[in-house]
């Protein structure tokens, strides 16, 4: 039995007699189909296609960053947290979208000496169709990064959309709080006026009774003053005073104001002795002079105090009386003058409803003290000083 490097060495000797010489046009021919590669082209339809698809993505992607970017920049919100920072909305890159979008790359395939035309053809057609493959796999890959890129574009635009619209509602939030706080802290900022008030009032004020001597009656009824030498003292019955007028305000620094007017009061009283009765009418024309000061608000209401004073001018009177006497009666007549002028001083709370724009209805409550002015007609300034009322009124600034 021979051993294997006997039986190659026989091998050898036997297949070196039958070597063969082979011409060389024939390997200068084979040599030069294995030097010439196979091109791995793709057809020109599908590169315009591949290209009209990738000019797509890229027009898409950059009208999708334009649109998202906003035209103006967002207004910073209200300084109500000094350490809130409003972050900062990045558009989507497209540079990592060139580099997806590149062309395949085609290996260069390795030759292998070819036996005969035959399989030369078969290795050319199974080149190309695994690039074909690989083509369209790397097709359906970009198209997947595409997809995820245009979702993930679209979830950052509403994300933007969500965040825009928080920003807005809660500048709006702070807005309506800055304004409630400077209604409560800073209620009496002035608008936009020149401070000018006018307005329509009417008052009234308590009633009161007293007794006044003979002299009070100024008729001179014969039966009346035979009364009074029976019985001197008269007694009166003032009825509630009326008045009505016009006022006119001026605003000053802060909250404060001057306010005055023209104000008419009529007053009426009643008077009876044990022979007869009376009644007395006056008529004066005031003119006010108050100082008012606001100190607060709560939404459309107001709330102020006043103090000042007020001068009534005596305007007419006069007095009427009927009397009997044993079965006579009799009547008198008298118009009442004097000179003196009326003093007082006032205090007042009130309260104020706005209404429309700077239109208001007030209420004020009073309290007035009628100084001593030396007449001698009576009325109930001057027989009750200390006097109480209610006035009413509107304002309209312009």
């Amino acid at each position: 039995m021979i051993d294997d490097q006997n039986f190659e060495k026989a091998i050898r000797t036997k297949l070196v007699q039958h070597e063969s010489d082979v011409p060389d046009a024939m390997w200068s021919g084979i040599e030069s189909r294995l030097l010439k590669r196979v091109p791995n082209k793709v057809p020109l339809y599908r590169r315009i296609m591949w290209y009209s698809a990738a000019a797509i993505v890229m027009g898409v992607i950059v009208t999708v960053a334009l649109w998202q970017y906003p035209d103006k920049e967002i207004s910073a919100p209200l300084a109500v947290n000094e350490d809130y920072t409003v972050p900062t909305i990045t558009q989507p890159s497209i540079s990592n979208l060139h580099s997806s979008i590149e062309s395949p790359s085609v290996e260069t395939p390795q030759f292998l000496p070819v036996s005969s035309p035959q399989s030369q053809s078969q290795t050319k057609q199974e080149t190309q169709t695994d690039s074909k493959i690989e083509i369209v796999e790397t097709n359906k890959m970009n198209e997947s990064q595409v997809e995820n890129r245009s979702n993930n574009t679209k979830s950052e635009q509403y994300d933007s959309q969500s965040y825009r619209k928080k920003l807005e509602d809660f500048e709006n939030d702070g807005k309506k709080l800055k304004e409630a706080d400077l209604a409560i802290t800073e209620p009496m900022k002035k608008g936009k006026s020149n401070g000018l008030k006018f307005g329509l009032m009417a008052s009234n004020a308590t009633s009161g009774n007293s007794k006044n001597p003979a002299k009070a009656i100024r008729t001179r009824n014969p039966l009346m003053m035979m009364s009074a030498k029976r019985n001197p003292v008269y007694e009166f019955d003032h009825k509630m005073p009326l008045s009505a007028g016009a006022t006119v305000s001026k605003s000053l620094a802060k909250n404060w104001e001057l306010e005055s007017g023209i104000i008419y009061t009529y007053l009426y009283s009643k008077y009876h002795s044990t022979n007869g009765n009376g009644s007395q009418e006056l008529h004066y024309l005031g003119i006010p002079i108050d100082i008012i000061y606001r100190f607060a608000r709560v939404k459309r209401a107001s709330f102020y105090a006043s103090a000042g004073g007020k001068v009534d001018f005596y305007l007419t009177g006069q007095q009427k009386d009927e009397g009997h006497d044993k079965g006579i009666s009799g009547s008198g007549y008298k118009k009442l003058e004097h000179e003196n002028v009326q003093f007082s001083v006032q205090a007042k709370l009130g309260a104020a409803l706005t209404l429309y724009k700077q239109t208001e209805l007030y209420l004020e409550p009073h309290i007035a003290y009628y100084i001593e002015n030396n007449s001698s007609i009576h009325n109930i300034w001057k027989d009750k000083p200390f006097n109480f009322g209610l006035t009413l009124g509107i304002r309209t600034g312009f």
